[in-house]
């Protein structure tokens, strides 16, 4: 979901007096007894349906941009230290009137609109996963998550053509803070839309391109009016087109989704740079995210993180924790422990979820500042109480191990399930692992295959080699289908699982499951080999098999 800027005050909502006549004209039914431009009497029909439809005070502060949680995470690793999640790729940023600070939810954002505030952005599912020590399992063991580490991507980016524009865009034509405007702003800001869009029409009519992009907004975000994305990307145009680098911004956001207008990669891309060009950090960020996954523009790492230190100086928290993540990995930039967590602590601070489960990674592991599982902690709690579920992955998963906090097998399942219930293939696969096991629950077979499935239909490696362990062996309550368990341990295997690729190996040489077939079984036990697995070592010394041991990570792509 993208971040949108907010303009609203903290005066009490008011509810919508708005409606539109039979010929389509837009007036205030409390001002009119009948439309001021046409005449016409309200509809009944329709002034029942407005009646009966009036605006929450949720609806009116935010509309949703289509987004997808997606965990198709491929990559998982074992070991005795718990696996941390570390979020913040690919967040939109929404253009509304000027704003700095962060706030969080639809019901906080509600209370805290202003002039200057900006919603939080919400957690994207493009995040990554942190591994470094491989897993190496027996065949009837489950795989479960390691140390933190390197990153694999959660899910594989599209990557249009396209390039960057070089126009140099104009300056509004409008001073947003012309004595004009400022009545609609001012209307707008205290959440009394009527009188915004009463304002609004006659600048818009002049062509006056803030107002322009304030009716744009109102369409976009259903403020006071029903929504209409298609009536706001053309509200937008006008704007954009005369270098209101909002409107610009707001523009490629709903061409980047496909809102109301035909998706256009390559276009969003275009008028990112332009209103990024004119000094809106929103655009600025929203340019960098398309440079650095090569959305609609060619893939410029080290363009992208240039960009993003232009939003992160103008204060764009989103853009402060993204320059700290880059700066962590080396990407774009030359790497910079130290340097990197001071930016992602600046976003923490300012309340944003991502970061502040970012940091409580730093201080599990000691990167970039020094080692101190229990202020991570404290930062997993700060950002999981805002409902981000790979902070709540991360604590549950501490509470599991006892690493900062005392082992509690309940708090463990409390938070695992909090994250699990919203789609999060890890957590899913731990759960799994403690019904398995009976960990603070009663052993339970046929409950941990659920939450196998769940993960292994994500395509989560680790829970597809469980699963499989599962089939292979047969539980109470499951009946053994080792067909089913040779097709798993080839689905993860296929990834680059090693203990998924040791046990299909084994398969192929018995001959169950699965046709007999010694060399490919060979070469399965060889790929899990090279990555340090123990078990098909063994088992190819046995055979009196040479390989060449080739150091690389075990955890899946």
């Amino acid at each position: 979901m993208g971040v949108r800027e907010s303009g609203a005050g903290e005066a009490a909502n008011e509810m919508s007096t708005l409606i539109r006549c039979i010929e389509g004209h837009v007036y205030d039914r409390d001002r009119h007894d009948a439309c001021p431009t046409c005449g016409a009497v309200p509809n009944e029909k329709e002034a029942k349906k407005n009646k009966e439809e009036e605006w929450t005070a949720e609806q009116m502060s935010l509309a949703s941009i289509p987004s997808v949680l997606p965990f198709n995470i491929k990559t998982i690793a074992a070991g005795a230290v718990g696996v941390a999640l570390l979020t913040g790729i690919t967040i939109w940023s929404f253009s509304g009137p000027a704003s700095d600070t962060m706030g969080n939810t639809a019901q906080q954002r509600q209370k805290k609109q202003s002039a200057d505030t900006e919603p939080k952005p919400e957690e994207k599912a493009e995040s990554e996963a942190k591994f470094d020590k491989p897993a190496v399992e027996e065949p009837d063991k489950k795989t479960e998550p390691g140390e933190p580490g390197k990153t694999e991507k959660a899910q594989k980016e599209d990557k249009p053509d396209g390039g960057a524009s070089d126009e140099t865009p104009s300056k509004p034509a409008i001073d947003p803070d012309s004595p004009e405007v400022k009545p609609l702003v001012a209307a707008y800001n205290a959440q009394n839309y009527p009188e915004a869009w009463r304002l609004a029409t006659p600048l818009t009519e002049a062509g006056n391109p803030v107002a322009q992009f304030y009716m744009g907004r109102m369409l976009h975000l259903g403020n006071g009016i029903q929504k209409s994305s298609s009536e706001a990307a053309s509200w937008y145009r006008k704007a954009a087109d005369q270098g209101e680098p909002r409107a610009q911004n707001n523009l490629g956001l709903l061409l980047s989704h496909g809102e109301g207008v035909p998706k256009n990669q390559t276009e969003a891309a275009r008028l990112f740079r332009l209103s990024a060009d004119g000094g809106s950090r929103f655009g600025q960020y929203n340019y960098a995210n398309a440079l650095e996954f090569g959305k609609g523009i060619a893939a410029d790492p080290e363009e992208a993180f240039r960009w993003y230190r232009k939003s992160a100086e103008q204060d764009h928290v989103p853009a402060l924790h993204r320059v700290g993540v880059l700066l962590s990995e080396g990407k774009g930039v030359e790497r910079n422990d130290v340097e990197a967590a001071q930016w992602v602590r600046k976003a923490a601070d300012k309340g944003y979820a991502p970061a502040q489960n970012t940091l409580g990674l730093y201080y599990t592991n000691g990167r970039g500042v020094e080692r101190n599982p229990q202020e991570g902690i404290v930062w997993y709690e700060k950002a999981a109480k805002q409902d981000n579920i790979n902070a709540q992955y991360n604590l549950g998963l501490n509470y599991r191990i006892g690493q900062g906090v005392p082992k509690n097998y309940g708090h463990a399942l409390y938070w695992l399930e909090k994250a699990a219930q919203k789609n999060h293939a890890f957590a899913q696969n731990m759960l799994g692992v403690m019904y398995q096991d009976g960990l603070g629950v009663r052993r339970n077979a046929q409950q941990a295959g659920l939450w196998y499935q769940k993960a292994a239909d994500q395509g989560l490696a680790a829970a597809q080699t469980n699963l499989g362990h599962l089939m292979y062996n047969g539980a109470r309550g499951l009946r053994r289908n080792r067909n089913i368990a040779a097709s798993l341990y080839r689905k993860a295997a296929q990834q680059g699982f090693a203990p998924a690729q040791r046990s299909l190996g084994d398969m192929l040489l018995q001959g169950k499951g699965v046709a007999k077939n010694f060399e490919e079984g060979v070469s399965w036990l060889v790929k899990a080999a090279r990555q340090g697995d123990q078990n098909a070592q063994k088992t190819l010394t046995r055979l009196n098999i040479r390989y060449d041991v080739r150091p690389g990570p075990q955890a899946g792509r």
